[in-house]
């Protein structure tokens, strides 16, 4: 499993690419092992 954290919490979490549907803080379970991508999306933030 993979824990996401952010302050301020309300981040779109994507993982791979993809939209998980969550929100930070949450943990991402059923996560295969290996390497991985992890992006946080907010309004009025940029990347």
């Amino acid at each position: 499993s993979i824990q996401v954290n952010s302050t301020p919490t309300g981040a779109q979490v994507f993982l791979d690419g993809s939209d998980t549907g969550r929100t930070t803080n949450t943990t991402l379970t059923n996560v295969s092992a290996g390497s991985h991508t992890v992006d946080l999306v907010m309004e009025g933030y940029e990347d």
